[in-house]
């Protein structure tokens, strides 16, 4: 008994199964998380080491180069890069593709506990960090403030941030706010010099008079009490009488050689939200957190809080993941639900029966609602990718039910079966057929295990639900559509106008259709010879079409980032910002918000959102309404922008996006152009980055060029004469901590108060630390315990030095960075830029290589068109499995370059570019436009084994065919169009797949009607003859 026989006979049983399944893809559907993305874990680890008060050439020599050597020897190590800036190193490891990262990160963690050893003294201990989408911010919250302002943070931190974290689902806060309290120990070098002390004895006596420690135990009669001396500070006034040390029999209290002051960090940035000073607050949710209920859970807590904020505090939230992804997955849904609902019309066209039409359309829910238990088990999320599959499956998943209600409906009306038995054998017929045909459409995804990086990851998830959502359909089309049209299926005596006209329509279609069929096969190397002309002429245009790795999303935001040059302070670099800002205020009215950020904060490194932060750096992040109320889109408004930032006098160089700055470092990096020379001279690799730039600069379509090393900042080199020193016994070390102290600060301690913890930071007086001879007037001790001024073994010169020293794999490299106008795709600019670029002559010991989004294009190009040639051969394994022929696939196969045209000529007329998503479509389109080629042959072969001859079983094949074939054709590209004509947010995304899939399906589905029948007939004759001839 088969399938379709026991739905058949067993209705009760069948529907009990599906109402089981129905109702447990209910339940997992409401368990689901919600979010942007699949989650993606990258392979690479990031250590991150604070090293204050350093140079870039210290920290390149003492941390950078002693952490690399250490772990270059990783398994599975890909690439490291380093940068080793002022105050830090940050070196990433890249690792391959399916590296247990967990297992990874504990070996490097081991090679760091080893390596710390070696560090220097100051260094903080190297931070390892793994990055996944679950650490992306799913919300910035802003907060400006009047009055209110200078305790802000602890405000913010007392009565927001405390209370969000106990939110089900949050993960962490981050709170950014350029006023931070501080306790400054100001030291007057004079007063401190002539009671014959050094700034480290200030130091040691913090540590020394701000502890609380256990003091052992105490066994009274039957009890046992612990003892415990607390010592640290109750107040800030009791930090001034803490003593440092002893002059002529006398002790020398901090108050005696420093001010002490309860105020704040010095100011080494601003933040302004919508033109006012603000603090900003990032949250992060837990890993496998559903994005949407906690940022609406977030939304709700903040309306409750305000009213516990002083009055002139005013929140705001300048991002929200969760609108995006509600946004985005709304807008997908809506294109389920017009596919759906299209394709509910298309099929009633077809049919002219609405009782026939829910026979098919009960596929649609019944598949995609199981999808949802598939997503469950899996542990997928309900994200864009998960959606835009569905979206994508609803025109294919009616296809096998239509064919099967075909042929049911023959039975019945033509072959005059009783219902049940055409129910029965209509399915069985083309069981076989319907079950290659998925099979070929499924087939082609398993390739793209093969695929590495973020599109491998991200479409596999896409052509896993597709592949489930189609099996799925499979098992209803050979179970739950015979049992429903053997109880609905009836012969109409009556039909209605509507249906008179739309047989009179088929009929029409009928005749020409097979007055074509017929001259086609008559006139059959004609036929040929056109054909092969229009295919040769289409690959002809391939050169014409642009193509990028993935196509750039109007996301409504532009990012300024504008760089002074090196050296400048905060506060300049602040004013050219509010300039910026004002560029904004008056000429995009399209803005809802801005954030701004100048400088970096007080004693750290490292980027907001990746991005690079110094003294001389500043950022405008402007959020723009939907594009849908926009007249503009934001590469204009990024264009317009460009126009009026380079007035600015001043500016070093500046750079304008419109891309999400996270997002660009997950599908490529910071700008999509990145061009990198290696080698061992700064000098050489200087000219030939200047050189490249000069050439990016000149080339149409091409932006923003910078040079990632810049110019070179001002220092002061304190060179010591080791000889000297030593005589006086005086370590290097206390030469160098001393004078890192003295000019640089440090956190002696902390004080604690109402549960928050306060730098107490210690460091000379401003009049102290403003020239050269400052330097040659600090003191150090000697380990005889005698003060020495360390002009007695010094020399200090000044110099000047790069700002940041970049390394890859131990070597060290210039970036030449820009970005794309929109007005030529990246492939286009890339292959111009190579050929110029081969022309520089170089050195032996230098190397130029493309990176960025040019080389994970290529890299997934490559993976992709593997994925297409593996997709071809397992397409024909598959069909030629189910035919016993290595013939009858072959011919098949010839809808695929036919289809290819049909891909051509559709990215051309709508202006996509061709693009990892548009190479997915193609993959796509190898099991989809087979299809129609297997049903038309299937019938085909089974007329030639009842004896028919091949002129008659192909012309009777045309007949019977023709009206399954274009309806599955049709509903599949009419589910798909809402997709293809999609101009919501993340649009961009998913719309050139579907143009891909309707262009090809669209010109395969003639291809199938006319070229296959003739050059089946083709190769029928030739084996006729060769038959003829043994």
């Amino acid at each position: 008994m088969n399938l379709a026989e026991f739905s058949v006979k067993r209705p009760v049983t069948t529907i009990m199964f599906y109402v089981t399944i129905f109702v447990l893809s209910i339940v997992a559907l409401s368990k689901l998380a919600i979010d942007l993305l699949p989650e993606i874990t990258f392979p690479a680890l990031t250590i991150s080491t604070m090293y204050e008060g350093a140079s870039p050439q210290e920290v390149e020599l003492k941390i950078t180069k002693v952490i690399e050597a250490q772990v270059s020897i990783t398994p599975n190590l890909k690439e490291m890069q380093s940068v080793s800036k002022e105050n830090g190193s940050i070196i990433t490891l890249v690792f391959d593709w399916g590296t247990n990262l967990d297992g990874a990160a504990n070996d490097v963690r081991d090679r760091l506990d080893f390596v710390k050893r070696f560090l220097p003294e100051g260094a903080d201990k190297p931070q390892l960090l793994k990055f996944d989408t679950n650490q992306m911010p799913i919300a910035f919250i802003t907060a400006n403030a009047v009055e209110s302002y200078p305790k802000l943070k602890d405000i913010l931190e007392d009565r927001i941030v405390e209370p969000l974290k106990r939110i089900p689902g949050i993960g962490n806060i981050f709170i950014r706010s350029p006023l931070e309290r501080q306790i400054n120990i100001e030291v007057d070098k004079f007063k401190l010099q002539s009671r014959g002390l050094t700034i480290s004895d200030i130091t040691n006596s913090f540590r020394m008079n701000n502890t609380t420690m256990p003091a052992g135990t105490m066994k009274i009669a039957s009890k046992e009490y612990l003892l415990r001396v607390p010592g640290e500070f109750e107040n800030v006034e009791e930090i001034s009488n803490i003593p440092i040390g002893n002059y002529k029999g006398q002790v020398i209290y901090l108050r005696d050689v420093a001010n002490i002051s309860d105020s704040y960090r010095e100011t080494t940035e601003y933040i302004r939200a919508n033109r006012k000073k603000a603090a900003m607050m990032i949250v992060q949710k837990k890993s496998g957190a559903n994005t949407v209920k906690v940022g609406e859970a977030v939304k709700e807590k903040l309306k409750e809080l305000k009213s516990k904020l002083p009055p002139d505090i005013e929140l705001r939230i300048l991002m929200d993941s969760s609108e995006d992804i509600r946004e985005m997955i709304n807008n997908l849904r809506d294109t389920v639900i017009i596919g759906g609902i299209l394709v509910i019309f298309v099929t009633f066209f077809f049919l002219t029966s609405w009782l026939s039409s829910i026979v098919i359309l009960i596929t649609i829910p019944t598949s995609l609602i199981i999808a949802f238990l598939f997503l469950y088990v899996m542990g997928y999320t309900i994200n864009v990718m998960s959606i835009s599959a569905l979206s994508l499956a609803i025109g294919m998943v009616v296809d096998n039910a239509i064919v099967v209600l075909e042929n049911i409906v023959r039975h019945i009306q033509v072959l005059k079966e009783d219902r049940k038995d055409a129910a029965i054998h209509g399915t069985n017929e083309v069981g076989l057929a319907i079950a290659a045909s998925t099979f070929t459409t499924v087939i082609v995804f398993i390739p793209l295990i093969f695929t590495k990086g973020i599109a491998g990851i991200m479409f596999k998830q896409l052509g896993t639900i597709i592949s489930l959502t189609l099996l799925v359909s499979l098992l209803v089309a050979l179970t739950l559509s015979p049992l429903m049209a053997s109880g609905f299926i009836k012969t109409r005596k009556n039909e209605g106008v509507f249906a008179d006209i739309n047989k009179n329509f088929f009929n029409w279609i009928h005749k020409k259709y097979n007055s074509i069929l017929v001259y086609a096969l008559g006139h059959r190397w004609k036929m040929v010879g056109i054909f092969f002309a229009i295919l040769i002429g289409s690959l002809a245009l391939i050169p014409v079409l642009g193509t990028e790795f993935f196509a750039e999303e109007d996301v409504g935001t532009v990012i300024v980032q504008v760089d002074m040059p090196t050296g400048t302070n905060v506060d300049t670099t602040d004013k050219v910002v509010e300039q910026i800002e004002d560029i904004f205020d008056e000429n995009v009215p399209e803005k809802i918000q801005i954030l701004s950020r100048s400088g970096q904060p007080s004693g750290r490194f490292g980027g907001f959102s990746g991005q690079k932060e110094t003294s001389s750096t500043g950022f405008i992040w402007g959020m723009l309404v939907g594009k849908e109320k926009r007249k503009r889109g934001v590469k204009e408004v990024a264009e317009m922008l460009r126009s009026k930032i380079k007035k600015i006098p001043g500016i070093y160089k500046f750079n304008v996006t419109s891309s999400d700055p996270m997002q660009q470092r997950m599908f490529g990096s910071d700008k999509p152009i990145a061009i990198e020379i290696s080698g061992l001279d700064f000098e050489q690799l200087d000219l030939i980055s200047k050189n490249i730039q000069n050439i990016l600069e000149n080339t149409k379509g091409v932006r923003d060029v910078s040079i990632s090393r810049e110019k070179a900042n001002p220092e002061y080199i304190i060179n010591i004469d080791r000889k000297k020193a030593s005589a006086l016994g005086v370590p290097i070390e206390t030469i160098a901590n001393t004078i890192n102290l003295s000019f640089a600060g440090k956190t002696a301690t902390v004080y604690r108060e109402s549960g928050h913890e306060y730098d107490i930071f210690v460091r000379l007086q401003s009049k102290d630390r403003e020239s050269m001879g400052d330097i040659e007037g600090i003191e150090v001790r000697s380990i005889n315990g005698n003060k020495i001024p360390i002009k007695n073994f010094v020399d200090i010169k000044s110099s000047l030095g790069p700002v940041d020293i970049e390394r890859k794999d131990q070597v060290r490299i210039v970036k030449v960075l820009a970005n794309t106008s929109g007005e030529r795709s990246l492939g286009k600019i890339t292959t111009e830029l190579k050929e110029k670029v081969s022309k520089i002559p170089l050195t032996r010991d230098v190397s130029i290589e493309f990176g960025g989004s040019i080389k994970e294009q290529r890299e997934a190009f490559a993976d992709l068109l593997l994925a297409f040639a593996l997709g071809l051969f397992l397409t024909y394994m598959v069909m030629a499995a189910q035919f016993e022929s290595f013939k009858d696939p072959f011919v098949i196969m010839f809808s695929v370059p036919f289809g290819i045209v049909g891909v051509i000529w559709a990215l051309l007329i709508t202006g996509q570019t061709f693009n990892v998503s548009s190479f997915i479509g193609l993959i796509m389109l190898i099991g989809i436009v087979v299809n129609n080629a297997i049903v038309f042959l299937d019938y085909t072969i089974q007329q030639r084994n009842k004896g028919v001859n091949v002129y008659n079983a192909l012309i009777e094949s045309g007949s019977i065919r023709l009206r399954p074939i274009m309806m599955t054709s049709i509903t599949t590209v009419f589910g798909m169009l809402p997709l293809a004509l999609s101009r919501g947010k993340g649009s961009e995304s998913w719309t050139p797949l579907a143009v891909t899939v309707i262009g090809g399906l669209m010109v395969s589905m003639f291809v199938t009607l006319i070229i296959i029948p003739v050059i089946y007939s083709l190769f029928e004759e030739k084996r006729k003859k060769k038959h003829e001839n043994i």
